[in-house]
């Protein structure tokens, strides 16, 4: 499931969708578990956005690692 919001790495409305495995077990290195669950990548940019967010809360953001391409 995607859905769309702004992604402020590519300054214009992505679909984003729910991080995979490696993504969250790399945010959970900086924060809990449950807070983890909760974040969405960034499609945008052919799918090479390293942009993560909370789905409703952009402002606890962040980006990935390049190695996340």
């Amino acid at each position: 499931m995607a859905t769309s919001r702004y992604c402020p790495n590519c300054h214009e409305m992505q679909d984003f969708r729910r991080v995979n495995a490696k993504e969250k077990s790399y945010l959970q290195t900086l924060m809990t578990s449950a807070e983890a669950n909760g974040f969405w990548r960034c499609r945008g940019a052919g799918g090479h956005c390293l942009w993560v967010q909370p789905h409703l809360n952009q402002d606890k953001g962040r980006t990935l690692p390049l190695s996340f391409i």
